[in-house]
């Protein structure tokens, strides 16, 4: 087999680095981007709003509790699912505010 040699000459014109410069210049960016959207998602004041927004959604559920509970007999929950689980859920509230489909 015969043997082939090429012959190759390059010229350094600086493009490369350049470009490179270039490239790390805007990943830095985006990591700098990803940092402060990052920092945004979990900074205090995200969970300060996420923490009222729980206790006000406790406070509703607590309140719709009482109310159950002060009507029994007259109150009925009614699920807006077709899973299971929250059928079971549902089944169990209402037994315990007397809505245990009493035909009159």
């Amino acid at each position: 087999m015969a043997n082939i040699y090429v012959a190759a000459s390059a010229t350094w014109n600086g493009k490369a680095l350049k470009k490179a410069k270039k490239d790390v210049s805007a990943f830095d960016l985006q990591i700098k981007n990803f940092a402060k959207t990052f920092g945004a998602a979990f900074s205090a004041r995200a969970l300060m709003r996420f923490s009222k927004s729980a206790v006000n959604a406790f406070a509703a559920d607590e309140k719709a509790a009482k109310a159950l509970n002060a009507n029994k007999g007259a109150a009925l929950v009614v699920a807006g699912s077709n899973d299971v689980n929250v059928q079971i859920i549902v089944n169990a509230i209402n037994e315990a505010v007397g809505a245990g489909g009493k035909l009159s």
